[in-house]
Parts: C-alpha cells; sequence; structure tokens
C-alpha cells in the first residue's frame, strides 16, 4: 500500500520517526528525570530482540527501526560518561576501517543475522572516529567537502524527493537526464538555503530558549 498522502512525500515517514522519538524522550525525562537514560539503553536492547524474534533484518515500522536512533543515543552516554564511559577504552581499541568494512556487511541484505546489529555497528564506527583522532580516515572525513555534504545532507534527502516529482523530474528518460543539471542546482541551493538559515534560526531559538540560567 501507499505510504504517502500526497505524491511524493513517502520519505517523510523517517521525520515521523524522529518526531515519535523527541517526543517520547520528552515525555520520558518529564516523568523519570535521570532515570531516563536507563529506560531509553533498555529499550534499545529490547527493540533489537523484538526484531530477531520477528526475524526483521530491515523494516521502516517505529517500533522495528527505532534502535537504530537509540543507539546513537548510546553513544552520547558513552561520550558523555553517562555511566557508560567505560565503553570509551572499547571504542579507542576499534580500528575505524573495520568498523566500516562491518557496517557495510551489516547493511546489506545477504549481510544475514548480521543486519540485526548494524545500529550498534554504525555507533562503533561513529564512536571510533572520536576516540581515535589520528586515523587517517578523519582526513577523508574532515575534507570540506565532505564536511558540508554532512551538513546540508538533511536537507537535501528532505527536499530532493520533492522536486524529482515536479518539472525537474518529468518527461521521458533522455528528458530527465537533461534537465539533472538544473536539478542538481536547485536542490543544492534549497538545501544550503534550508540548513544555513531556516533550520539553523531554528535550532539557535530553542537553545535560547532552553538555555539553563546560572
Amino acid at each position: 500500500p501507499p505510504m504517502d498522502l500526497v505524491h511524493g512525500t513517502s520519505h517523510f515517514w523517517s521525520l515521523c520517526v524522529e518526531i515519535q522519538f523527541y517526543l517520547t524522550i520528552g515525555l520520558l525525562f518529564l516523568l523519570f528525570r535521570e532515570k531516563a537514560f536507563i529506560i531509553l539503553v533498555i529499550g534499545c536492547f529490547l527493540i533489537t530482540a523484538n526484531r530477531m524474534v520477528d526475524g526483521v533484518h530491515v523494516a521502516i515500522n517505529t517500533y522495528y527501526r527505532v534502535d537504530e536512533i537509540l543507539a546513537g543515543v548510546i553513544l552520547s552516554l558513552v561520550y558523555n560518561d553517562k555511566g557508560l564511559g567505560f565503553l570509551q577504552k572499547f571504542l579507542r581499541a576499534v580500528n575505524p576501517y573495520f568498523a566500516l568494512l562491518a557496517l557495510f556487511v551489516a547493511s546489506h541484505p545477504e549481510g544475514g543475522f548480521v543486519n540485526y546489529f548494524r545500529p550498534y555497528i554504525a555507533a562503533v564506527l561513529v564512536g571510533s572516529t572520536l576516540y581515535n583522532i589520528n586515523s587517517s580516515l578523519l582526513t577523508y572525513l574532515n575534507a570540506r567537502v565532505l564536511v558540508y555534504l554532512a551538513s546540508v545532507s538533511y536537507a537535501l534527502y528532505v527536499i530532493h524527493p520533492l522536486l524529482v516529482n515536479t518539472w525537474f523530474g518529468s518527461g521521458d528518460t533522455l528528458e530527465k537526464y537533461l534537465k539533472r543539471p538544473i536539478l542538481f542546482v536547485v536542490l543544492f541551493v534549497l538545501a544550503h538555503l534550508s540548513t544555513f538559515y531556516y533550520e539553523k534560526y531554528w535550532i539557535n531559538l530553542a537553545k535560547r530558549m532552553t538555555k539553563r540560567k546560572p
């Protein structure tokens, strides 16, 4: 069945997962305060266990997918030494290139059961780059073009499918490819404006509103 109410918006399912996550996080901390950290970690493992029981390697349903977000939460707890600081030593010992190779395997349909651990392998890869600052991989990751692409990637993801379903993506195969350079230019201009002007404004506003007074 179609996932979109409006044609070209089916990719918004991931944004819905994020909104559900933010609302849940706010509610958990409102009710349980610091204990919410423990709930999130346990919840992450339970979701993965549920995927294993149901034999789900890949899915977009929130109850099968949110462990990929919660794995990032666990990494943030490790990085900020919120009771999981002992894992920092483990991340320092991980070779980022091995973690990258493992992520490729965990992201491939033929990866089999390794797919269950994709969220944690991705978190280990990111964490290993945080603690192995002398790794040659960081030299490539810190390249200006990659840093820029990482900055606008969210906007690119949101805007691209919308543009493809307009004049920029219409016509037969030849016409579509002739329009492709125009599509890329418009896409990157809109993504740049969205990231560094629209999104930045709201992010800074939220920071000012939530900043604790000394």
